[in-house]
């Protein structure tokens, strides 16, 4: 009789031998430290420069904050009409009696600065002015003709502001001779500082224009300026001299104040 021998089956293999996922390596406890000291490191220089770049562009209360007034808000608008009727009515006061030979008004506003160095006290700032040029006389009555209008405005309530008449007429009208000297081609009285009033918080300055003269001081003969004369035509202030007599002199009375601050 025959026996068949049946093979024993092949061991299971070991567990130890099965495929095991690698672990991951932790990094050491002093790596970890300092990277997470750069990272805070990096995050406090990128405030820093945006806190800066804030200030320079107009601080946090100007990238934050509400919006500040624009000069073409309707109560700016409202106050700058309003104003404008009050210049209006002190300019005609100061000129009353004399002829004017041509006028010009303008206004500006001006945005405040809040920033690292500087933090104004408005957001913005409006100011306008109407000037009237009116004749003037010869120069060798100059003084007497500026010692009247003094007395006059003077007795209409202005009072000296930053630079008086009598300080004007002393300091250069007097010295004229010793200034030429060292200044030869120059008009007087057409260069000569203005004289400043004030009157109920409005402005008022006295300038002069003269033949031959390009230019006088005072911001309203800035060539970018337009002057309306009796005529209704508009003309630069370089235009005004010739619109006078040889050998006389016309005198700018300027009216100016601020009409919003806020």
């Amino acid at each position: 009789m025959l026996h068949w021998r049946v093979p024993a089956p092949a061991p299971a293999p070991h567990p130890a031998a099965a495929e095991v996922p690698a672990r991951r390596r932790r990094l050491p406890r002093w790596a970890t430290v300092v990277i997470g000291v750069v990272v805070a490191l990096l995050a406090l220089l990128v405030g820093a420069v945006v806190w800066f770049l804030a200030m320079l562009s107009g601080g946090l209360d100007d990238l934050l904050g509400p919006r500040g007034p624009s000069a073409e808000d309707a109560r700016v608008v409202e106050a700058r009409e309003e104003h404008a009727g009050l210049l209006v009515a002190a300019l005609e006061d100061v000129v009353a009696g004399r002829t004017v030979i041509a006028s010009t008004d303008d206004s500006s506003c001006q945005e405040g600065q809040h920033n690292w160095k500087i933090d104004d006290p408005f957001d913005l700032r409006c100011t306008q002015r109407e000037v009237a040029l009116v004749e003037g006389g010869d120069p060798d009555g100059f003084r007497a003709d500026m010692e009247a209008l003094d007395a006059a405005l003077v007795a209409a309530g202005w009072e000296a502001d930053w630079s008086s008449m009598d300080e004007v007429l002393t300091s250069y009208w007097d010295q004229r001779d010793e200034i030429l000297d060292h200044n030869p081609g120059w008009g007087y009285p057409a260069r000569m500082p203005s004289a400043g009033y004030v009157r109920d918080g409005v402005g008022l300055s006295v300038s002069w224009v003269q033949p031959g003269q390009d230019s006088a001081v005072g911001t309203e003969f800035r060539d970018e300026v337009r002057w309306t004369l009796a005529s209704g035509e508009r003309v630069p202030p370089s235009v005004l001299p010739s619109r006078l007599a040889d050998g006389r002199y016309a005198t700018a009375l300027s009216v100016s104040g601020t009409y919003f601050e806020g």
